[in-house]
């Protein structure tokens, strides 16, 4: 999507994607090969079992491994024969998920993505040549004049540090989101100011929820 993006890169049939952990921020490389990938995990400082454990799973949503399509197959035999196994990728985080939604809220792909990697490069920990994917804290400390300054308007600011906000102090369990239905889920979303139906559905599509639309 930015081909200036600091928290994830890509080339040829790789993936870079940095991003934050309990032990410090990671950089996951994913190399996709005929029938299979592979995995590699770069790292400063040494990652806990915990933390090894967030990054399989982030690992496994970015290839779309999550999604159950078995049924979506098997009602659809015809259609699905030539691409079986064919999945959505995700993003590794619902949170992440989140900030694209509200960052990109009637703006174009390119100019979303400018603004985006503002608010990563302001929050976010630097590991390499690359910065993690900043944390619900971190966004949530993130001054709305300094991204004001970023171009961000007033109010798009605003409902990206709320939001954060209400994530770190888990009165928006953005996570686990995906753990009950996607009526709950969207339930939960809109009440978050700043957050309609459209951006309600979205995150939900990109967090895992594949009849999200």
């Amino acid at each position: 999507r930015d081909p200036e993006a600091v928290s994830e890169k890509s080339e040829g049939n790789r993936i870079w994607k940095a991003m934050p952990t309990a032990d410090g921020p990671a950089v996951v490389e994913i190399s996709i090969e005929p029938g299979h990938a592979w995995v590699k995990v770069h790292s400063e400082s040494r990652l806990g079992p915990a933390a090894m454990a967030a990054l399989h799973q982030a690992s496994l949503r970015m290839l779309g491994l999550t999604l159950d399509v078995g049924a979506f197959e098997s009602r659809h035999a015809a259609f699905a024969a030539p691409r079986r196994g064919l999945r959505i990728p995700l993003l590794p985080s619902g949170f992440d998920a989140l900030c694209w939604g509200i960052i990109g809220q009637q703006i174009n792909i390119k100019f979303a993505s400018q603004l985006r990697r503002e608010m990563v490069l302001l929050a976010g920990e630097k590991i390499g040549s690359m910065r993690a994917h900043p944390t619900p804290e971190a966004v949530a400390n993130i001054d709305i004049g300094a991204l004001a300054s970023r171009r961000y308007s007033r109010s798009k600011a605003t409902y990206l540090v709320d939001a954060a906000q209400a994530v770190a102090d888990r009165r928006l369990d953005i996570e686990g989101l995906g753990e009950g239905s996607a009526i709950a889920a969207e339930k939960a979303l809109t009440a978050q100011r700043g957050i309609g139906t459209w951006t309600a559905r979205y995150v939900l599509m990109r967090g895992g929820f594949a009849d999200a639309a």
